[in-house]
C-alpha cells in the first residue's frame, strides 16, 4: 500500500492505494463483495414468514351458541371486511363491555352510512383469570360470530404478543388494535 502526500496550489492532496488499486476501488470491491454474501444468506433462508409454537387455541375459535369450533383464517387471505379491529383483553372483566359497546356503536353508524364498510372485532383473551372470554362470548352471542370472534391464549403472553396473535387471524382489508 501506499499513501502520497502531493503539495499542489490548492492545498495538500492525498493518494491512497492497495496494490495498486485507489480506495475508492477498494469501497466498491468491498460493496459488491456484501452484496453478493447477503444474497447468499438470503438464499438459504427459508420461504416465507419464521413459524412458531400456534396452540390450538390460536388456530380456532368458539362459536358460543352451536358450540362449534371454526378454524381462524389468516391475514394472508383474501380480505373478507374492511376493517379488522384487535382488542387484546387481560383481566378486562370490568371495562370491556364499555369498550366494545362504544366501538360496535360507531362501527355499526360507518355501516349503516355505507353498507360496504364491513367490520369484525377480535378480542384477543390473553390468559385473563377473570370473565373477560365469557363476556366476549355474550357479545358473540348477541352480534354474531361475523362480527365479532373470540380467541383464547394461554399463558399470558403479553398485549405485544397478544395483538399480533389477533392481527394474523384477520379479515379486514385494515387492521387496528383498540387498547
Amino acid at each position: 500500500s501506499t499513501v502520497t502526500l502531493s503539495r499542489t496550489p490548492g492545498g495538500i492532496e492525498v493518494d491512497m492505494s492497495v496494490a495498486g488499486l485507489s480506495w475508492l476501488s477498494i469501497g466498491a470491491i468491498i460493496v459488491v463483495v456484501g452484496a453478493v454474501a447477503i444474497l447468499a444468506l438470503l438464499s438459504h433462508l427459508p420461504q416465507g414468514l419464521p413459524t412458531e409454537h400456534v396452540s390450538k387455541s390460536e388456530q380456532t375459535h368458539l362459536d358460543p351458541i352451536t358450540n362449534n369450533v371454526n378454524q381462524f383464517g389468516s391475514i394472508f387471505d383474501q380480505a373478507t371486511k374492511e376493517l379488522s379491529v384487535i382488542v387484546p383483553a387481560y383481566n378486562e372483566e370490568a371495562r370491556l363491555a364499555v369498550g366494545l359497546d362504544d366501538m360496535l356503536s360507531w362501527l355499526n353508524v360507518q355501516h349503516a352510512k355505507d353498507s360496504k364498510f364491513t367490520f369484525e372485532i377480535i378480542i384477543v383473551d390473553d390468559g385473563s383469570k377473570d370473565r373477560t372470554a365469557q363476556i366476549g362470548y355474550d357479545y358473540v352471542r348477541k352480534y354474531g360470530l361475523d362480527t365479532i370472534r373470540v380467541m383464547r391464549i394461554s399463558p399470558n403472553g403479553g398485549k405485544g404478543n397478544a395483538v399480533k396473535k389477533g392481527m394474523l387471524v384477520a379479515r379486514g382489508r385494515y387492521v387496528m388494535f383498540a387498547d
